[in-house]
């Protein structure tokens, strides 16, 4: 599983290197699993007074993509791939621990993937 941010022009010419289009629609190639398409996520939310909202939420430009491969990746998005902290706002069931390692083996040095535990939790 990864996860990809980009332009809603980016995403609109990623997407046809793994969608099939036929006469009855179109599909996801054999390349891919599963595809969800996340939108535009929120990078700060709305402030409430009671019921109304005062300040609205800041969404990203980007569009989120999650994409659950069959095999390797196709190689065009690589340069779009993020690593939000596991596992992010999505995440395909059972697939939790294989992104966690991918996530650890492209950053070791997040917090994330090394844990500070204290004299109190280790007793």
């Amino acid at each position: 599983m990864k996860k990809y941010e980009m332009t809603p022009a980016q995403w609109a010419t990623a997407r046809k290197k793994i969608e099939v289009t036929t006469d009855e629609g179109s599909s996801w190639s054999d390349a891919v699993l599963g595809v969800v398409e996340l939108g535009h996520l929120e990078i700060t939310p709305a402030v409430y007074d009671g019921e109304e909202i005062t300040t609205p939420a800041v969404l990203s430009t980007k569009v989120a993509i999650d994409i659950l491969w069959s095999g390797e990746p196709v190689a065009t998005f690589a340069s779009k791939q993020v690593w939000p902290a596991p596992c992010g706002v999505h995440t395909f069931a059972g697939w939790e621990a294989a992104y966690a390692a991918d996530f650890c083996e492209a950053n070791p040095d997040h917090p994330y993937c090394n844990p500070v535990i204290s004299e109190e939790d280790a007793a």
